[in-house]
């Protein structure tokens, strides 16, 4: 099997993971006791521990030969098997939370190391497609998602951590099976091996700042996304019209995934981020003014240029500003800004609802994104003023 179709398989096992650890993770604490609001602080600090470990592991994985991108991978792969293997086998509440907190985390700092393996192989003359890749992702994360739904009332919760297991088992041989050919560092003088965590926060200020605007952008997703249902409740709709709704924003982000690639080449990738911030400001208007279900169908289409631009792009974006010697540090930080507006959406979104009504978490989610767009813009134009200069994108 190629390279290219094994890479393709690793994301479809990925966004299953994401399914198993970020889609049923209240469900399952619920099944446990745990309240909603403590399961969203459960939820808050292991997105943030993940948002911190990214980075460090990202710089590793460029400066060492030992820890590499693919070892790494294999590593983090293996500890989250192991937390989902605990908890086929214990129902203590404390250990529940710890352990499925664990999955989150883990899963959460694995995707980093998953966009590296694609553009390892591209630089190294493989034409990978990411985007093709990327939207397989999404695919599967449906498909698994609706089977899971099936499951889990004649067979139980644990039917999500059997899941889990047989995705992790599959994963693993498939890494196993990829090829390592060395890493960048080989090439890199004795130096630049020295450099360190700062060092690379001094080279790149505008990837930095583009990084702060994904964080935001990604902040005001994450709260719309996890109460979607009270936007819906808002309108008069409830759980059958939340699960229409997360359907047609699934299907309608793949074309976009598919093509991003093309995009990157045709339009800057810093623009297409600075759209899709202006799209969620868009998006966040449009929310607070919907009166019907219908209108909230509707406004699904933002899918389009919101989430799918992010996820996608933000990878493109970072290979094309970053050397290959940092890639792994610049995908690392691209891969928080996962955790991080995990991080903040569940604990500004949850607390504003809570205290102020669906319309404060909106108005608060569409300020938040209007924040990211300015830096976004900044960001773009450093970006563009460096490439006038015609100076390497490496700052």
């Amino acid at each position: 099997m190629s390279v290219k179709n094994k890479y393709r398989i690793l994301q479809c096992l990925y966004w299953m993971s994401g399914c198993v650890a970020w889609g049923y993770f209240l469900s399952y604490l619920d099944e446990y006791g745990y309240s909603s609001r403590v399961s969203g602080l459960i939820a808050a600090f292991f997105a943030l521990a993940a948002a911190l470990l990214q980075p460090f592991l990202g710089r590793l994985a460029d400066k060492s030969k030992v820890f590499h991108w693919k070892r790494i991978l294999l590593i983090l792969d293996v500890l989250t098997l192991a937390c989902l293997v605990g908890l086929l086998f214990t129902n203590a509440k404390l250990a529940v939370g710890i352990l499925f907190g664990g999955v989150t985390m883990l899963v959460t700092t694995i995707v980093s190391m998953v966009n590296v393996a694609c553009f390892y192989y591209e630089h190294r003359g493989t034409s990978m497609n990411f985007g093709f890749a990327r939207a397989l992702g999404s695919l599967a994360y449906a498909v698994l998602s609706a089977i899971l739904g099936k499951l889990i009332a004649p067979c139980g919760i644990k039917v999500v951590v059997i899941a889990g297991i047989a995705i992790f088992v599959c994963e693993i041989l498939v890494v196993l099976s990829m090829p390592y050919e060395g890493g960048a560092e080989e090439r890199v003088s004795a130096d630049r091996k020295k450099t360190g965590l700062a060092t690379f926060l001094k080279r790149y200020p505008a990837f930095l700042l583009m990084v702060a605007a994904c964080t935001l952008f990604l902040t005001f997703h994450d709260m719309y996304s996890n109460y979607l249902l009270r936007i819906m409740e808002k309108v008069g709709g409830g759980n059958e019209h939340l699960g229409i709704a997360l359907a047609l924003a699934a299907v309608l982000e793949i074309p976009v995934m598919i093509a991003s690639g093309w995009l990157a080449k045709k339009i800057p990738s810093y623009w297409l981020l600075v759209v899709s911030g202006a799209a969620l400001v868009a998006r966040g208007f449009a929310y607070l003014a919907a009166g019907t279900v219908m209108e909230v169908y509707l406004i699904q289409i933002f899918q389009m240029l919101t989430f799918a631009l992010i996820a996608s792009i933000g990878v493109y974006y970072t290979d094309e500003t970053v050397a290959e010697e940092d890639l792994a540090t610049g995908q690392a930080f691209m891969g928080m800004t996962i955790a991080g507006g995990n991080t903040i959406g569940f604990l500004v979104g949850g607390n504003l609802i809570d205290s102020f009504g669906v319309d404060a978490m909106l108005k608060a989610g569409t300020a938040i994104s209007a924040v990211g767009t300015v830096l976004a813009v900044i960001s773009a134009l450093m970006l563009r003023a460096k490439a006038k200069r015609k100076e390497p994108t490496a700052q």
